[in-house]
Protein backbone atom coordinates (compact mmCIF):
# COMPACT_ATOMS: atom_id res chain seq x y z
CA UNK A 1 0.00 0.00 0.00
CA UNK A 2 0.87 3.41 -0.59
CA UNK A 3 1.84 5.56 2.47
CA UNK A 4 0.15 9.12 2.23
CA UNK A 5 0.62 11.75 4.51
CA UNK A 6 -2.70 13.98 5.57
CA UNK A 7 -2.80 17.65 5.32
CA UNK A 8 -2.93 19.67 8.25
CA UNK A 9 -6.63 20.13 8.81
CA UNK A 10 -7.31 15.84 8.24
CA UNK A 11 -4.08 15.32 10.56
CA UNK A 12 -6.33 17.01 13.44
CA UNK A 13 -8.72 14.03 12.93
CA UNK A 14 -6.06 11.15 12.33
CA UNK A 15 -2.19 11.97 13.23
CA UNK A 16 0.22 13.43 11.34
CA UNK A 17 2.44 10.46 10.43
CA UNK A 18 2.22 9.09 7.11
CA UNK A 19 -0.19 6.17 6.68
CA UNK A 20 -1.91 3.90 3.79
CA UNK A 21 -5.38 5.57 2.78
CA UNK A 22 -6.87 2.54 4.29
CA UNK A 23 -5.72 3.26 7.62
CA UNK A 24 -6.50 6.82 7.25
CA UNK A 25 -10.38 6.04 6.71
CA UNK A 26 -10.25 3.26 9.59
CA UNK A 27 -9.09 6.36 11.83
CA UNK A 28 -11.56 8.76 10.16
CA UNK A 29 -14.24 5.73 11.02
CA UNK A 30 -13.06 5.40 14.58
CA UNK A 31 -13.20 9.06 15.50
CA UNK A 32 -16.66 9.44 14.27
CA UNK A 33 -17.64 6.61 16.26
CA UNK A 34 -15.71 7.58 19.70
CA UNK A 35 -17.38 10.78 19.51
CA UNK A 36 -20.78 9.43 18.96
CA UNK A 37 -21.33 11.78 15.31
CA UNK A 38 -22.65 8.47 13.76
CA UNK A 39 -26.27 8.62 12.73
CA UNK A 40 -28.82 6.64 14.07
CA UNK A 41 -31.04 5.92 11.14
CA UNK A 42 -28.41 5.65 8.42
CA UNK A 43 -25.33 3.60 10.02
CA UNK A 44 -22.93 4.36 6.93
CA UNK A 45 -23.60 8.67 7.44
CA UNK A 46 -22.39 10.36 10.50
CA UNK A 47 -22.81 14.62 11.72
CA UNK A 48 -19.82 16.69 10.56
CA UNK A 49 -17.61 18.40 13.69
CA UNK A 50 -15.52 21.13 13.54
CA UNK A 51 -12.64 19.40 12.47
CA UNK A 52 -14.25 16.83 9.97
CA UNK A 53 -15.95 19.91 8.92
CA UNK A 54 -12.66 21.82 8.30
CA UNK A 55 -11.70 18.71 5.97
CA UNK A 56 -14.71 18.89 4.16
CA UNK A 57 -15.47 22.39 3.76
CA UNK A 58 -12.16 23.27 2.81
CA UNK A 59 -13.02 20.48 -0.15
CA UNK A 60 -16.48 21.60 -1.03
CA UNK A 61 -14.75 25.61 -1.20
CA UNK A 62 -12.29 24.23 -4.25
CA UNK A 63 -14.95 22.30 -5.59
CA UNK A 64 -17.17 25.51 -5.68
CA UNK A 65 -14.59 27.68 -7.18
CA UNK A 66 -13.64 25.27 -9.68
CA UNK A 67 -17.63 25.55 -10.54
CA UNK A 68 -17.42 28.97 -10.70
CA UNK A 69 -14.84 29.61 -13.17
CA UNK A 70 -17.30 26.62 -15.11
CA UNK A 71 -20.36 28.11 -14.84
CA UNK A 72 -20.68 31.27 -13.66
CA UNK A 73 -21.34 33.44 -10.31
CA UNK A 74 -23.33 30.14 -8.88
CA UNK A 75 -21.22 28.23 -6.74
CA UNK A 76 -23.57 25.64 -6.06
CA UNK A 77 -24.95 23.91 -2.70
CA UNK A 78 -23.09 24.53 0.59
CA UNK A 79 -22.00 22.38 2.83
CA UNK A 80 -24.59 19.84 4.43
CA UNK A 81 -24.79 18.88 7.80
CA UNK A 82 -24.12 15.20 7.49
CA UNK A 83 -22.37 12.75 5.25
CA UNK A 84 -22.16 9.21 3.98
CA UNK A 85 -18.76 8.08 4.16
CA UNK A 86 -18.83 7.48 0.29
CA UNK A 87 -19.17 11.31 0.24
CA UNK A 88 -16.15 11.54 3.16
CA UNK A 89 -13.86 9.28 0.75
CA UNK A 90 -13.96 11.97 -2.12
CA UNK A 91 -12.99 14.81 0.41
CA UNK A 92 -10.68 12.56 1.90
CA UNK A 93 -8.57 12.37 -1.21
CA UNK A 94 -8.29 15.65 -1.96
CA UNK A 95 -6.29 16.22 1.71
CA UNK A 96 -3.77 12.99 1.47
CA UNK A 97 -0.58 14.17 -0.47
Amino acid sequence: MKVRTPSPALAAIVGSVPLPRAKILQRVWQYVLSNSLQSQTIPKSFKADAKLRAVIEEDARNTREGEKKKRGPNPGPSVKPSYTMFEFSKALSRHLK
